[in-house]
């Protein structure tokens, strides 16, 4: 109840986490936008039900603070690669449209479109499996990095264009 209670009358609303290791912790971490079950004494019950799942309390801190930072910033780089990528083949077929007249060709073979996003699937699926950008043990060091991902840095307005005028710049340089 507590936690429903947190999410309705809370504003702006909060993301909820929960956190429990036996049966009675069930419906609290089902309620929790986030739920991580401890597998302890009173059995698997908090754990079948949870999003995440640890095998004792201490490993909490490596969860939130170094997981959860890794996981935000390898997701904040694909959803960025994501809109680039697609936003280079956008630019291209649009301009491709003026150029030839409002014609109605295509610039790109069907086969082209589609071997374009599987080949430029692979170096973001890597990126997004291997991406560490500090150590652990710099993080645990240093908690204050966590605030990047509360603060939602990574994907906010300003660092969206600030990428974007680097790519623009590394356009220019290369040619294209």
């Amino acid at each position: 109840m507590l936690v429903k209670l947190v999410k309705q009358k809370e504003k702006p609303t909060p993301v909820t986490l929960s956190i429990g290791d036996g049966a009675k912790d069930v419906a609290m971490i089902q309620a929790a936008q986030v739920g991580v079950g401890i597998s302890g004494k009173e059995g698997q019950q908090a754990v079948n039900n949870s999003d995440f799942a640890i095998a004792q309390f201490r490993f909490l801190e490596d969860l939130l603070l170094v997981h959860g930072r890794w996981n935000y910033r390898r997701t904040a780089k694909v959803v960025l690669y994501s809109f680039y990528k697609n936003l280079a083949l956008v630019v291209t077929l649009v301009s491709y449209v003026f150029l030839s007249g409002l014609s109605g060709t295509s610039l790109y073979e069907d086969y082209v479109l589609a071997v374009f996003n599987i080949v430029l699937f692979f170096p973001i699926l890597i990126t997004g499996i291997l991406d560490r950008d500090v150590s652990r043990e710099y993080v645990k060091a240093n908690p204050e990095l966590y605030n990047i991902s509360r603060l939602n840095k990574d994907l906010d307005f300003g660092a969206v264009c600030k990428e974007f005028d680097r790519l623009h710049i590394c356009i220019i340089f290369t040619g294209i």
